[in-house]
């Protein structure tokens, strides 16, 4: 049938609007390409409406008249000339065209039905309106238009297809129907069983005129033992065996065909009354068989009863009323600029991962549309700063922390500061040009230089006290204690400004402190009075008891930094091998102070380390480019929750405009909320423009991945198997076994059986007298008939509100193959978020 089409319409119609859904040439000349082979079926699919109906067109009003007119003359003269002609060889010549005529019209669609199928094809299959209108649903509903400049990333071709780009609902445009039904087999295989009652009435008046002698023929082939029996006085067998019996019969289906055959003369004695039953029969004949071949469904209408009975069954139209249509229609826009900024972002790409489609199947509007497409951010994206949330052996620092760290080392994006809350990250990036490790063994380092000495005091106590349950006033006490001695050693003009110093200061006899005391004094303002006053009149006003678990509680946290073996005689120098404000012109490095190595002093001097790059980008302020030679500083810190001050929360905020990007990994929200308290925590993480969550493991983390995923408005079925919309419907199809079955055998194939499922949204609550129930062979007029009345059927019970894309309770099982992730990110300033594949476990 493909290559009567292909000659017929000389390729301006592609042969694919005909197939047999399952068989091995069903997507002959389709693309190769998934996608783009599924947007060729609907489209196809729906083009084939028109041309089934200008074939059921033809058929019905110019095929069926012009044959039932022939019919009607060879009748008249068959029945009427014949009778009273003198030509004793018309009514047999007549007899045998109408049989002929008759036989072709029945068997021929079967026996030459490239000739016939040709016949019945319409001059013009399709007009150009028609395509123009089938190409507008697929780009409406469908498939997204990707310009060859779209980065690779949101190259996703696929529509969520519940709302078109015009926020109408997709639901009566396209059907899972179109996948598999052809209306042009549907149309042919109509044409085939038309003719063949054409040809039946077609024949009436040759049956009608040699119905005696088919009478006594049939009479004979019953009794023929019993006739040979009396002829030849034998007494025999009075039952014909079977291959005799077939015999007669053929011999009387030939019979009226050879000319001269006699019963073409009964007809001339016969009366007007006589020959008013003859034409009564073929009248009964064509009566039945015009009702047969004009009440077969026209395509168009049984199309408009599939869209119409699909709309009803789903819920889409409704959601968009409660919802508001515009909020669909800037979901899409959100798309488009999305594409627009990202294509004009001309900072490099770094890829985590790739995606798996989850969230667009759920109807995430936002999400990837298909399956394996990559999965990251640009530098410019990257400024918004991104968090990596994950349990203890998930692999976020080698998944996601050291590729996007490699991705700016080799772009050499700017500078890079990495830290190492409990590991050795550092230690994985020695090897690159340029890349210099802080550490013990790796040159002097004055942790404070160039730190104001409440920013040295504020970091000191909030790393230490973090994890004291105590009564806070001894915390604040010895905050206090620490900034009266870094004011006073940060104005002496030959003490030394470092940890081990600010200790001694804290820990020596007042004797001592008093000469250091009355040097500053000398040049003291306001500030440096009250530092002076502090040691000299308030500290030892105090209770010895006071004052001394004071002096005892500084000695204890910077007793982790200058009391350990290697830790202290590093930090007590001034001198600096290197400087953090470097990184402002673009250098890298990283803090190697593993904390099984330097405990609580190593995470000590590298949340002074955060804290000194924090106040260096203020300094700069936010006209930074405009300054030669400065460059963005991406902060990498793993572990944070170990780093974390509460100057991380009021630089976050600004942190993008002063050209610091902050790249954070933790293992869950838990650690966060016990560093910063709930509220400063939760006022950090949200500042983090993208998510990476990982399997956090906890019920806190939990819920914070399912509530920065969002939700969206969304159609759910309750209680009752209803669809909500078309992509469910399509969703079924993909996932059906049973149509799979059916086309497993060629005799399945070659049936309407090898489609049990039209659609499945098309007749879900009395399939029996449906559009579906139509194409398997039933009647149009039967849809008012109603289906299965003896069983009680409720309407569907569907949900229409903001529902959730991750539920809390699932993301230890959505997320249970290692090396999948939920993906949250700040995508051309456009959130785009799925479940993913890290590269490094792709």
């Amino acid at each position: 049938m493909r290559e009567v089409i292909r000659r017929k319409y000389k390729n301006s119609l592609d042969p694919q609007v005909y197939w047999i859904t399952g068989s091995i040439h069903e997507h002959t000349g389709l693309s190769g390409d998934p996608v783009e082979r599924r947007v060729q079926r609907l489209s196809l699919s729906q083009i084939g409406v028109f041309l089934a109906q200008r074939m059921w067109a033809r058929r019905s009003w110019i095929v069926t008249p012009a044959v039932f007119m022939l019919s009607l003359v060879l009748a008249y003269y068959l029945l009427n000339v014949s009778a009273v002609s003198t030509n004793a060889h018309l009514s047999p010549v007549l007899c045998t065209v109408i049989v002929w005529i008759g036989l072709m019209l029945s068997f021929g669609a079967t026996l030459f039905q490239s000739v016939v199928a040709q016949w019945c094809l319409p001059r013009t299959p399709v007009r150009q309106d028609e395509i123009d209108s089938v190409r507008g649903v697929m780009a409406r509903c469908v498939v997204r238009a990707v310009d060859a400049d779209t980065p690779p990333d949101l190259r996703d071709r696929l529509r969520i297809t519940v709302t078109d780009a015009g926020g109408q609902a997709v639901a009566g445009q396209v059907l899972a129907t179109d996948l598999e039904y052809s209306a042009v087999r549907a149309e042919w295989f109509n044409s085939r069983a038309a003719l063949f009652s054409l040809g039946l009435a077609f024949m009436s008046p040759a049956v009608v005129m040699i119905s005696v002698w088919l009478a006594v023929l049939a009479w004979c082939a019953m009794h023929l033992p019993t006739i040979v029996s009396l002829l030849t006085g034998r007494e025999g067998r009075r039952e014909m065996p079977w291959h005799i019996s077939k015999l007669a019969i053929v011999l009387l289906l030939l019979a009226p065909l050879l000319p001269g055959f006699p019963g073409s003369r009964l007809n001339d004695s016969l009366s007007v009354g006589e020959q008013a039953v003859q034409w009564s029969f073929v009248a009964l004949m064509w009566f039945f068989a015009l009702r047969h071949v004009l009440r077969m469904p026209e395509p168009m209408a049984f199309r408009a009863l599939q869209l119409d009975q699909a709309v009803r069954e789903t819920g889409t139209e409704l959601l968009i009323d409660k919802a508001g249509r515009e909020h669909f229609v800037q979901l899409e826009m959100a798309r488009i600029e999305q594409i627009e900024n990202a294509t004009n972002d001309t900072s490099p790409f770094i890829r985590i991962g790739y995606s798996l489609g989850l969230l667009a199947q759920r109807r995430d509007p936002l999400a990837p549309g298909e399956k394996g497409l990559p999965v990251g951010l640009s530098l410019n994206d990257l400024s918004t700063h991104l968090m990596v949330i994950g349990a203890s052996g998930t692999r976020k620092t080698t998944s996601v922390i050291r590729p996007v760290s490699t991705e700016w080392l080799a772009g050499d994006m700017g500078g890079m500061l990495v830290l190492d809350g409990k590991g050795t990250l550092p230690l994985q990036f020695a090897e690159l040009p340029g890349f210099q490790l802080i550490s013990p063994g790796h040159g002097a380092f004055n942790a404070i230089a160039g730190m104001s000495p409440d920013a040295v005091a504020d970091v000191l106590a909030d790393v230490f006290g973090a994890d004291d349950d105590r009564d806070p006033t001894w915390a604040d006490s010895a905050r206090l204690m620490l900034r009266m001695a870094a004011i006073v050693l940060h104005a002496h003009p030959t003490a030394s400004f470092t940890i081990p110093e600010i200790l001694r200061f804290c820990t020596m006899d007042a004797y001592d402190r008093a000469a250091l005391l009355e040097v500053v004094y000398e040049k003291a303002d306001g500030r440096m009075r009250a530092a002076v006053g502090y040691w000299a009149v308030e500290l030892p006003a105090m209770p010895e008891k006071t004052s001394g678990s004071i002096v005892n509680m500084v000695r204890t946290w910077l007793g982790n930094i200058c009391l350990h073996e290697r830790l202290g005689p590093w930090c007590d120098t001034q001198e600096s091998g290197w400087l953090v404000e470097d990184l402002l012109i673009g250098a890298k490095a990283g803090l190697l102070l593993p904390e099984s190595e330097y405990g609580a002093g190593g995470v000590a001097i590298s949340a002074l380390c955060m804290r000194r790059l924090y106040d260096a980008v203020k300094r700069r302020g936010d006209d930074w480019r405009a300054v030669i030679g400065q460059t963005p500083v991406l902060l990498v810190a793993d572990e944070v929750q170990n780093l974390l001050t509460r100057a991380d929360v009021e630089t976050a905020p600004v942190a993008r405009s002063l050209g610091l990007y902050l790249l954070f990994a933790t293992q869950n929200l838990d650690g966060l909320y016990r560093r910063l308290e709930r509220d400063g925590a939760l006022q950090l993480a949200n500042n983090f423009a993208s998510l990476i969550a990982l399997p956090p493991r906890t019920a806190d983390s939990n819920e914070y991945v399912s509530t920065r995923a969002g939700r969206i408005w969304k159609a759910t079925t309750q209680n009752y198997h209803g669809l909500p919309d078309a992509a469910a419907d399509l969703g079924l199809y993909d996932n059906s076994g049973t149509d799979r079955t059916m086309r497993e055998a060629d005799l399945h194939r070659q049936r309407y059986a090898a489609t049990p499922r039209l659609s499945y949204a098309v007749g879900l609550w009395h399939r029996e007298w449906t559009p579906k129930s139509a194409a398997l062979g039933q009647h149009v007029h039967d849809l008012v008939e109603p289906g299965e009345t003896w069983q009680f059927t409720s309407k569907p019970l569907l949900a229409l509100e903001p529902t959730p894309i991750v539920s809390p309770d699932e993301i230890d099982t959505l997320l249970a193959r290692p090396g999948t992730a939920i993906a949250i990110l700040n995508r051309g300033n456009v959130v785009r978020r799925d479940v993913i594949r890290l590269a490094e476990a792709a």
